[in-house]
């Protein structure tokens, strides 16, 4: 994975429209599960397939030939399911499964066949990732990440998609003391606080940290605004080495969306419909909201900000 992956020479303002317009068609199909009183979790997965199934992003169809599946907690056995005896399940489930052309494109495979390289210029090759999170009318978040991985990753290898707490995260919590006061005085009732973070970048990087979950517990246990626990994750990313970016939401509408490089393509969903340009940071009190990401896969240029 990893955000950055905007390259001056190579992302033409032909391609960037095209990658805006693509990306720009995910909040809305996520905000038309919303509008009509869907769950925040059927509005993240409608919004990140939408991005697998585009060409353009390393997910899905136009990612690293790698593929993903869902199934509800109720439904699975285990937190984590990989290697052939996943891919038998499937059936057990009834999971869709489709044919391996699907994942096929002339652009995987021409990159594919550029990162035949020795083995310490592996972290040279672009890498990207598509994902969502989204805030229903009931006041509860779910996230969702996807990614093709790393061009040419070694078989098996498991990158930070999958990982609760590395890749994504959402988490819902009772208020305590002076905030838990001050909401009951607003509202007249309990308090309850929700965070959701989708994150992209060097994967690895991303395990160690845990950044996705701490981003979570600096909220809760700290009491730090979204906006800075963010910041402060992103930057010890850069800090230890690796690049990245997330997109967070809490249930309050707050949106945080650092980054530590070059760039990350971005969208926000509001409840009117409304398509603003996503800043760094947006503070917002609206119930219902998607917000979509998603990385160009292009060769990145790590850079502080």
């Amino acid at each position: 994975m990893g955000a950055g992956t905007m390259h001056k020479g190579r992302s033409t303002p032909e391609l960037c429209a095209r990658y805006k317009a693509a990306l720009s068609r995910a909040p809305v199909i996520g905000y038309q599960v919303l509008s009509t009183g869907g769950e925040a979790m059927d509005a993240v997965v409608a919004a990140v397939s939408s991005m697998e199934d585009c060409v353009l992003f390393n997910a899905g169809k136009g990612g690293s030939l790698a593929r993903a599946l869902y199934l509800s907690p109720e439904t699975a056995p285990h937190t984590m399911l990989s290697g052939a005896n996943a891919e038998k399940l499937r059936e057990a489930f009834g999971v869709q499964l489709v044919d391996e052309s699907y994942f096929w494109t002339e652009a995987r495979w021409r990159e594919h066949r550029r990162g035949l390289v020795p083995t310490d210029l592996l972290d040279q090759i672009p890498t990207g990732a598509v994902g969502a999170v989204a805030l229903d009318e009931r006041g509860c978040i779910a996230a969702c990440t996807s990614t093709g991985g790393r061009t040419n990753k070694l078989v098996g290898r498991v990158g930070d998609t999958p990982h609760m707490g590395a890749g994504f995260w959402a988490e819902e919590w009772k208020m305590k003391g002076w905030a838990r006061r001050t909401w009951r005085n607003i509202k007249g009732k309990g308090a309850k606080a929700a965070v959701g973070v989708s994150g992209t970048g060097d994967g690895d990087y991303f395990i160690r940290l845990a950044t996705a979950s701490t981003i979570g517990r600096r909220v809760k246990y700290l009491n730090e605004p979204l906006a800075k626990a963010a910041r402060h994750c992103i930057e010890e990313l850069r800090r230890d080495g690796g690049i990245g970016g997330v997109i967070a939401l809490n249930n309050q509408g707050n949106v945080a969306m650092p980054l530590n490089c070059s760039g990350m393509y971005r969208g926000i969903i509001r409840e009117d419909g409304r398509l603003p340009k996503p800043p760094s940071s947006m503070t917002t009190s609206l119930t219902r909201e998607v917000v979509a990401w998603t990385v160009a896969v292009m060769e990145w240029a790590p850079m502080a900000v």
